[in-house]
């Protein structure tokens, strides 16, 4: 292998890296999100409260 294709390799690793800490940081945004964010669940479905509400009156 010459210095070129290391140099590849390890642009290629650290990228693959970095998508992987990206991807280890969601559960712990949905964790914050949920406790931040006043979200209604419906089982299926989730709504904002403020959707809700206004769904609610739209129908009845």
């Amino acid at each position: 292998m010459n210095s070129n294709d290391r140099s590849i390799v390890a642009l290629v690793m650290l990228a693959h890296g970095m998508v992987h800490t990206y991807e280890l940081s969601i559960p712990i945004f949905v964790l914050i999100w949920l406790t931040e964010f006043d979200v209604l669940s419906l089982g299926v479905a989730e709504f904002d409260r403020a959707v809700a509400e206004e769904l609610e009156v739209l129908v009845g």
